[in-house]
C-alpha cells in the first residue's frame, strides 16, 4: 500500500530548494497547508497557538508573493519547494 501524506505525514519539503527567507517553522506550516490542514489544525500538529500559525501563513504569503493560501502552496509546487513524495515530484 502507498504511504500518502496525512496530517501525521505532510508532504515533504525539498531541502535542496529550500527558500532561504521561509524560516524553518515557516516550511512547516507551509507542508501542511499543502495538505489542506486548516490553521487550528496546524496549531494542534504542532503545538503552538493559532493566532501563532496565521502570522506564519501571513509571512508565507508576503515572502511567496502569494495572494492566497492556495496560491502559496501552488507557488511552492511550481517552484519545487513543497513535492508530494508518492509522485516524486
Amino acid at each position: 500500500m502507498s504511504e500518502r501524506s496525512t496530517p501525521e505525514r505532510p508532504l515533504e519539503i525539498d531541502a535542496s530548494r529550500i527558500d532561504e527567507r521561509l524560516t524553518p517553522r515557516e516550511l512547516d506550516v507551509l507542508s501542511r497547508m499543502a495538505v489542506g490542514l486548516s490553521n487550528r489544525t496546524i496549531a494542534s500538529d504542532l503545538g503552538i497557538e493559532y493566532t501563532t500559525v496565521r502570522g506564519h501563513v501571513q509571512s508565507i504569503l508576503e515572502k511567496l508573493g502569494a495572494r492566497s493560501r492556495f496560491d502559496a502552496v501552488a507557488r511552492a509546487y511550481r517552484s519545487g519547494l513543497v513535492r508530494d513524495p508518492d509522485n516524486g515530484k
